[in-house]
């Protein structure tokens, strides 16, 4: 059993949670907490219990699986039916519910505060429960006078610590894990034994609970006070080992001692969340500290920066405008303007740079294929390259790439399963469409990497940094915030320069692009923010600076890029949505996609190339020497920072 718990189950016949989650820690609980952390689009809860003891009914009739595992699934599936495990469904589908209707954060350990039935693990538990009972029994008998004449349905109110927790140790087994404790009244201290946990949320689970603790405690019998104490006690010792394990965690992962991340992003929400007062003052000074002869005049006489601001001191919900972001998509922003202003503003937007010809000689040999034969036959006889060229790495790459995606589609089409047709998780679209798509199609970016799994930001985090003060004398109160966690980020290996984000989610869904667009939108002004600072605010170079941005969405992918061609505004621009075909006689829609990918490159590389322009050749830097206090410097713009989201 003990080697079970730390394995697996991989198969893709079973949810993802049984090939991603040890052995040891399946439970119910935990699965329906994993759901609600992992997926983006939360399933109905009809959905999420039938996937959970179907997969348990597949892992217990398979004979390849070792028989630990099978043993852990078969008690978990057999429990279904017990008294305890009822209670706990519907306490579950509760949270559950409230938390799909967005009403708490994504995780049911912070949601179920108030839950009255809790589990304590048996053996973790076992003397504190002795004792506890020990003490009780003592204080019926030293109280048994008092008790006489009282209301016998009072007395029958009284907890049998030891009875509940013979009753509730099978339970316990199987529906919670070894790091899973849970106080006896109040859930107010607990440990999750998770790969997200850190020292901070356990100690701010603790603050919030302080209060109900005093109220609960004022009401308890001195036994009850006891058993209490002792298992606070014991989770204290937890925590301590909790923070002492993240803080070894964090000095690993980041080089910073101060960095602390966040555990979950507000900017991602949808509605945009109300703002503050302090942020309304931060939005203010940005707008006071504009120069006005930088700002940006249109023909008309109206200039743009002063109509966001008049608009923007009207709304109570944040809004991409009060990061100086005009969507073009935005018909609130295109409201502001009349519709000549409107299409001078369109006007101003870079276009996507030219297709390169070799790249698109390379994709037409297969925009006419109809079936998996004629895409197989032209694999197999053409090639993206002459016979006996060699082959330059530089020249081929593109052309090479767009090979390897169709063989990889071919075998997707010949698929008696039809596995595109069929709804995946997110990840399952990462792994097996987008990394190939993407990630293997801009690797010949020198000196950049597409960095994947909720990567921190370092442009959001240092935007939301800007303000912190550091000292040597005086110990900062204010730790280091870690910027928005993205799917994916456009980043150089050497001194972590980004370029670029991307979002992604498990299918379309017109809300979540929305929402997704909202959090990319920001962090593409972050790093377009940063990026200026890397060419040190010179207004020509900044003009040349663009900022690319992906959502994945199931199949679909869209492209947006945001530049700031005048005054203090950046423009967002979304390309037309795009879609991974599900049949060969798509094939040209495959095409298209790849374009867009080969289309992102270039405005990768474009935007190195103006960061690295400022790289001075010798005879450059001598001139420049020589005119030293003699000429003007170049002028300098400085874009304002996007709106904070507290």
């Amino acid at each position: 059993m003990e080697l079970a718990e730390d394995c697996v189950v991989n198969s893709v016949m079973v949810h993802s949670y049984f090939t991603s989650v040890k052995a040891g820690l399946w439970s119910l609980r935990h699965y329906i907490d994993w759901i609600c952390k992992d997926e983006r689009d939360l399933p109905l809860w009809e959905t999420c219990l039938t996937a959970f003891y179907s997969s348990l009914g597949w892992i217990v009739k398979q004979r390849s699986i070792p028989q630990p595992i099978r043993v852990i699934a078969s008690r978990i599936a057999e429990d279904m039916e017990l008294p305890e495990t009822k209670v706990l469904m519907e306490d579950l589908r509760i949270m559950y519910k409230r938390i799909y209707n967005g009403k708490y954060g994504k995780s049911i350990y912070e949601t179920m505060a108030h839950v009255h039935k809790k589990i304590v693990h048996a053996q973790k538990e076992e003397e504190i429960f002795a004792l506890a009972a020990d003490l009780h029994s003592k204080k019926q008998k030293n109280d048994g006078n008092l008790n006489k004449g009282s209301d016998p349905s009072l007395l029958s109110s009284s907890i049998d610590i030891s009875n509940s927790h013979g009753q509730n140790q099978r339970q316990a087994d199987y529906y919670e894990s070894p790091s899973d404790s849970f106080e006896d009244d109040d859930c107010g201290d607990y440990e999750v034994e998770d790969d997200n946990r850190n020292k901070d949320n356990v100690k701010r689970k603790k603050n919030d609970h302080d209060e109900s603790d005093g109220i609960n405690s004022f009401f308890r019998s001195p036994a009850e006070k006891t058993s209490t104490n002792l298992i606070r006690k014991r989770q204290k010792l937890d925590e301590r080992k909790i923070s002492n394990e993240t803080d070894i965690e964090e000095s690993e992962e980041e080089e910073d001692p101060d960095y602390v991340p966040s555990t979950s992003d507000v900017e991602d929400q949808n509605p945009p969340p109300l703002l503050t007062s302090s942020q309304f003052k931060c939005f203010d000074e940005s707008y006071a500290t504009m120069n006005k002869t930088h700002k940006w005049i249109l023909s008309s006489g109206i200039c743009v920066e002063d109509v966001i601001f008049d608009h923007c001191k009207k709304l109570s919900a944040e809004s991409l405008l009060h990061s100086w972001i005009i969507d073009l998509d935005d018909k609130e922003a295109e409201a502001l303007f009349t519709a000549e202003e409107w299409e001078e503003i369109r006007r101003e937007i870079r276009k996507l740079p030219g297709t390169d010809g070799t790249f698109v000689n390379s994709v037409m040999r297969f925009a006419d294929v109809k079936t998996t034969s004629e895409l197989r036959y032209l694999l197999e006889t053409t090639s993206f390259r002459n016979k006996d060229e060699p082959y330059d790495r530089e020249k081929h790459y593109d052309a090479e790439w767009v090979e390897l995606v169709m063989r990889k589609f071919l075998t997707d089409y010949e698929d008696p399963n039809g596995i595109l047709h069929k709804p995946h998780l997110e990840s399952w679209h990462d792994i097996n469409v987008w990394s190939l798509i993407i990630d293997h199609g801009l690797r010949n970016l020198i000196g950049i990497e597409t960095v994947r799994k909720e990567s921190s930001s370092e442009a959001v985090s240092a935007r939301k940094n800007r303000k912190r003060i550091r000292t040597r004398r005086k110990k900062i109160e204010e730790r280091k915030k870690m910027g928005s966690r993205m799917d994916g980020i456009f980043r150089t290996y050497v001194n972590d320069i980004e370029y670029g984000a991307i979002e992604v989610a498990k299918k379309y869904d017109e809300t979540k692009l929305l929402a997704d667009g909202y959090k990319l939108s920001k962090a593409m002004h972050d790093i377009l923010i940063c990026l200026s600072r890397q060419v040190h605010f010179e207004e020509t170079k900044v003009r040349q600076l663009r900022v690319v941005g992906m959502l994945h969405l199931g199949l679909k992918t869209q492209v947006l890029h945001l530049s700031s061609p005048k005054g203090y505004v950046s423009i967002l621009k979304r390309e037309k949505l795009l879609e991974v075909p599900v049949t060969v006689e798509n094939i040209r829609d495959l095409i298209r996609v790849l374009t867009s990918v080969w289309m992102v490159k270039r405005i990768i590389m474009d935007c190195v190339d103006t960061v690295n322009s400022q790289v001075q050749n010798s005879t450059d830097f001598k001139q420049e020497l020589v005119a030293m206090g003699t000429e003007t410097p170049p002028q300098s713009i400085v874009l304002p920072w996007s709106c904070d989201t507290k």
